[in-house]
């Protein structure tokens, strides 16, 4: 909490801090999204939209100086840029406007709705474009022998994969948000981050988006298909966070023990099929229990 503190103290405080955490992420590169995120999205929360891209900013800058006096590809700064500073900075500002979970998971579907229509105009054929990427990484990294076990291991998902990365990059973004938003009201309002989580719920609209796209998929030629597909994938993907937030929503009003929602996750983590059944969860939710969701106080 203290870090915190310091970096909510003043803008110089929290270019240091995101820099320096951004370079360590270099090493803990499994944890970059959250180890850079994390300080931006409780910057923009707390401070604002303003302060917060001002910030990112002179991150920016900090971090080419850094890679231009170690003689790093500059192409580094533009992807934490890109890829994490910028889609939690655009969350970060959507939570602080609503005060609702909900449009903020919504924002980081748009992202990964985005990153799959990008990929889909760039280049012409995702599969095979993710392919020739897998076979160039396993020639560089893994001997032979191991190397035709992964192709033939990945081979079958190879269609898949832009919405594997899509979805990748928005769990990655949605869990960064929650942490961030957890720090702020440890900060300010201890319990509300749960209060909040809570009452998470996707606007009922997206559902009327996912229908016409469903048609429209079933009746497209490639490669316009393939990209509704995706779309349609990240669609009922969001509504995992949904589902969550609904058993939390029950153990909470039930007074149930922790133990439900331990076993909750257990499942979730140890049988894929279950990310589904609580996707369908949150959507029979969403068709349900229409409730309005009035924003909190965007200082939580």
């Amino acid at each position: 909490m203290q870090l915190g503190n310091y970096i909510l103290r003043g803008r110089l405080q929290a270019v240091a801090v995101i820099t320096l955490l951004a370079l360590v992420s270099f090493i803990l590169s499994p944890f970059a999204y959250q180890l850079s995120g994390v300080p931006v999205g409780l910057i923009t929360l707390r401070r604002g939209a303003v302060i917060g891209f001002q910030i990112l900013i002179g991150c920016l800058f900090a971090m080419g100086l850094f890679v231009l006096l170690a003689q790093i590809p500059p192409q580094i700064c533009l992807a934490f840029a890109v890829v994490i500073w910028l889609p939690v900075w655009l969350c970060s500002t959507a939570l602080r406007s609503t005060g609702s979970q909900g449009i903020m998971v919504l924002v980081a579907g748009v992202i990964g709705i985005g990153f799959i229509v990008v990929m889909t105009m760039v280049t012409d054929n995702a599969a095979a474009w993710w392919q020739h990427w897998l076979d160039t990484w396993i020639e560089i990294t893994l001997p032979a022998d191991l190397g035709f076990r992964y192709r033939q291991t990945l081979e079958p998902v190879m269609p898949l994969m832009n919405a594997m990365i899509a979805a990748g990059l928005v769990t990655s973004l949605v869990l960064t948000m929650f942490i961030a938003r957890w720090w702020q009201s440890g900060l300010f309002n201890p319990g509300g981050f749960g209060e909040e989580f809570r009452a998470l719920r996707l606007p009922r609209m997206l559902l009327v988006f996912a229908a016409p796209a469903l048609l429209l998929m079933m009746t497209s030629t490639e490669p316009l298909h393939s990209m509704l597909r995706d779309i349609l994938i990240i669609t009922v993907f969001l509504y995992l966070f949904h589902g969550i937030a609904m058993v939390h929503r029950f153990v909470k009003k039930g007074n149930l023990s922790a133990v439900w929602l331990f076993g909750m996750y257990v499942v979730l983590f140890s049988v894929p099929q279950s990310v589904l059944f609580l996707a369908c969860l949150g959507i029979a939710d969403s068709l349900l229990m229409w409730h309005g969701n009035p924003g909190r106080d965007n200082k939580t």
